[in-house]
């Protein structure tokens, strides 16, 4: 501030008078110092260091407050000091402005500018709500274009419409959700629920009486989610999938079952007599019979076979009701036409526990294999 001052007898004054002038405004000593007695950390525990700290800056600061005058004792400045802190930045700063001429200002003034506040703010308000005669005007002349060909904009917009995650709370879907995944099955359906999402699809803008999603529940074919089938409730209230709990269980010591599968041999001829042989997979299941009673059979897999089909001897050994059904099916056996004698229908379940994991329709005919192949 002094620095390119030359130190003269000449300067002292000058200088003297700079410093004055710019340390002598007394109202921001006493803003300091109260600001300093204000500020004081608590003592939270009874050390002769925190107390003593204390009582001596509490002492220090009344002595310089009594020095500076008898008018900078009262309660004013501390008041004044308690409110500014409780108010915005805008408008302290416009108490700093006006304080530009005033040295020591007392509570009433302070409480008088608070209240010309008030006045503007509210003043302003007022002029908010209503739109100058210019402005509407404007407004008027900008909805009636007479060249709007001229005028047209094209704008594009993006909006994210990624909604959070009800079990998780991160933007992804709930089927996408691995916390949702590990929870069981009957807390997926209260989340579901409770968060009112499609049952089907999981989605939050329709309910599943008007969900036009084609995908239905790939266990039990019902019109809802896969996470949310209670058919499997055994694996998923337990959080782990159908192949971890049965490597489990051969881990706990179970006997290891023999492998089932087995394959057919097709006999297909065609007009130039020339044989082909097709092996088909096989695989043990287990089929729910009369008196809730699961059947082990022996399952052949046709990806080219149009429908679900059971022999008469298996749909007798499970004790199933019978529906009509006369039908004629070719491609079976001995390649001739065959009649079906009903229709039944079948929930299976894997040989290693007893839930069901798929529900299906199958037809009902005499034999499904040729006699002479190997069972």
């Amino acid at each position: 501030m002094v620095s390119s001052y030359a130190i003269t007898d000449a300067n002292y004054v000058e200088v003297w008078d700079r410093l004055n002038e710019f340390y002598g405004k007394k109202k921001y000593t006493v803003a300091a110092l109260v600001k300093e007695f204000v500020d004081q950390p608590p003592v939270t525990a009874p050390t002769l260091v925190g107390l003593r700290k204390l009582t001596s800056t509490s002492d220090d600061v009344v002595r310089q407050l009594k020095a500076l005058g008898e008018e900078y004792e009262t309660r004013d400045p501390w008041l004044i000091h308690l409110l500014l802190e409780k108010l915005d930045r805008e408008t302290r700063s416009l108490w700093a402005q006006m304080l530009v001429d005033e040295d020591n200002p007392s509570f009433q003034d302070f409480i008088t500018f608070l209240e010309r506040r008030c006045d503007a703010l509210e003043t302003c308000a007022s002029f908010s709500k209503k739109g100058t005669d210019a402005t509407v005007k404007k407004e008027q002349e900008r909805k009636v274009d007479p060249n709007p060909k001229a005028s047209k904009q094209i704008q594009s917009f993006h909006a994210n419409t990624q909604q959070a995650c009800p079990q998780c709370t991160e933007a992804h879907t709930i089927y996408q959700c691995a916390s949702f995944k590990r929870i069981p099955v009957t807390s997926r359906r209260d989340l579901v629920q409770r968060a009112k999402l499609c049952f089907n699809c999981l989605k939050a803008t329709h309910g599943v009486k008007n969900c036009t999603s084609p995908l239905v529940c790939k266990q039990c074919k019902q019109k809802h989610h896969s996470l949310l089938c209670t058919s499997d409730s055994s694996a998923s209230d337990s959080g782990q999938p159908r192949e971890e709990a049965a490597a489990k269980k051969q881990e706990a010591g179970e006997p290891k079952q023999a492998d089932s599968v087995a394959s057919y041999v097709a006999d297909l001829k065609t007009s130039c007599s020339v044989n082909f042989l097709s092996l088909l997979p096989t695989a043990v299941v287990k089929v729910l019979g009369k008196n809730n009673v699961f059947h082990e059979v022996r399952a052949m897999v046709d990806s080219a076979c149009m429908n679900s089909l059971i022999s008469k001897q298996a749909f007798e050994r499970l004790g199933l009701e019978r529906r009509n059904a006369n039908i004629l099916v070719s491609g079976i056996t001995d390649g001739k036409p065959s009649k079906t004698t009903g229709a039944v229908t079948l929930q299976i379940s894997s040989r290693f526990d007893d839930r069901i994991v798929i529900v299906v329709d199958a037809l009902i005919l005499n034999h499904l294999v040729p006699t002479e192949s190997p069972v």
